[in-house]
């Protein structure tokens, strides 16, 4: 029996290809690496070198449970987001999340006058890199004529 493959299935609000591996697909999903798609994979005992366009519907959906639910089935370490300010827990974000979290903790970092937040509001590095040489972000080359 042939089964057929879609070209594009939808999953967590993201096209996937389907002609791709089952875990390269998954990457595709912000938030979610090589490690945490292997381990989906494993978790709903899906072959992850299996095309992502031959998942049944049945399969697509207990897919979206568990990215939804990942933070169960991995060890601290490999979440994205550990003692979440707010709440003191630890998650693990996907999609808009990360965006709009790391905007609130840049916008929390400048509202609170810290050195880091200040750094981030300018869109200067934040981590100690020198700025004398080789740092031209924003900045404008001006090429004067003689």
């Amino acid at each position: 029996m042939t089964q057929e493959i879609r070209k594009i299935i939808r999953l967590m609000n993201t096209d996937l290809k389907g002609e791709k591996a089952l875990k390269i697909s998954l990457m595709r999903i912000k938030g979610i690496g090589k490690n945490l798609a292997n381990i989906l994979c494993r978790v709903a005992n899906l072959n992850p070198l299996m095309k992502a366009g031959a998942l049944t519907d049945d399969q697509i959906k207990m897919i979206e449970g568990k990215i939804k639910t990942i933070s169960d089935h991995i060890p601290t370490w490999l979440l994205n987001r550990q003692k979440d300010y707010e709440t003191g827990e630890n998650k693990h974000l996907v999609l808009g999340d990360i965006n709009y979290i790391q905007g609130n903790d840049k916008t929390r970092l400048g509202r609170i006058r810290s050195y880091r937040g200040l750094r981030l509001a300018q869109k200067l590095p934040v981590r100690g890199q020198r700025t004398k040489c080789n740092f031209r972000k924003r900045k404008t080359v001006v090429i004067k004529k003689r």
